[in-house]
């Protein structure tokens, strides 16, 4: 068999399509072209290329974005992003493996900001926020995993990439075990990530009452009082107790 750097695009996508395990062969094709895959995947049409970077893997249900997710593999990861449109960007990126994981989950898994940012920052906000509500088979966002490993530098990346009406919603969904990403840090001993959580917990609420004062023309230092009494406490728990949680 030719090298794949010798084979023709049609051919390329023809032997891709045709092999009994199409991810392996695509795998292969971009780890040994490298950059160069990109050009395949700019000379071709739309269809074909979202066809081509939507190929699974049978085991799993990854797509060539999630290996390179995975990895932490930020090199490949901007390569495919470059190569599609914002609305092709958003099916890879919300697309789910068979634990219901995106590329974004592994990246918040890795926490490896920069690859995070670079999937999320080329949306519109209302976008961005949209992708990180997606839940993995246990219904944790990108955000509670970040904060069960106790990866600041991811809850950060989210938390700045966020409105703070947004972000307070975001921080206040429960996994399937009725936990919130504070409540994983919190119960992992991730003290750190706790901290941080809460800290930016603390300014979204003060945000949104002062937007709130603004637009109402109410006193900003009572309406602030009263977002803040919906703090979940304690901050550095000895045991965690079941507070409720805040609605927004």
């Amino acid at each position: 068999m030719a090298a794949a750097s010798d084979l023709h695009v049609d051919s390329v996508l023809s032997l891709i399509t045709k092999q009994q395990d199409g991810f392996l062969y695509l795998r292969q094709i971009v780890n040994r072209l490298g950059e160069n895959f990109k050009q395949i995947l700019q000379s071709i049409s739309s269809d074909d290329r979202l066809k081509t970077l939507q190929i699974r893997d049978n085991k799993t249900g990854m797509t060539i974005l999630h290996i390179a997710a995975a990895n932490s593999d930020t090199e490949t990861v901007e390569m495919i992003l470059d190569c599609v449109s914002e609305e092709e960007r958003y099916i890879l990126l919300s697309a789910q493996a068979w634990n219901q994981f995106t590329p974004i989950h592994f990246a918040c898994l890795s926490d490896n900001s920069s690859l995070l940012d670079l999937m999320i920052r080329l949306f519109k906000e209302e976008t961005r926020y949209k992708l990180l509500q997606i839940t993995s088979a246990s219904g944790s966002t990108p955000l509670h995993w970040s904060a069960l490993r106790g990866h600041t530098q991811a809850i950060s990346t989210i938390a700045d990439s966020l409105t703070a009406q947004h972000l307070l919603h975001l921080l206040g969904i429960t996994d399937d075990y009725g936990k919130t990403p504070l409540r994983r840090a919190q119960y992992g001993g991730k003290l750190a990530a706790a901290d941080l959580l809460q800290d930016y917990q603390t300014k979204a609420l003060i945000d949104v009452a002062l937007q709130q004062a603004d637009q109402t023309g109410s006193n900003s230092i009572q309406i602030s009082l009263l977002y803040l009494q919906r703090l979940e406490f304690p901050r550095r728990p000895s045991t965690v107790f079941d507070y409720s949680f805040y609605g927004v």
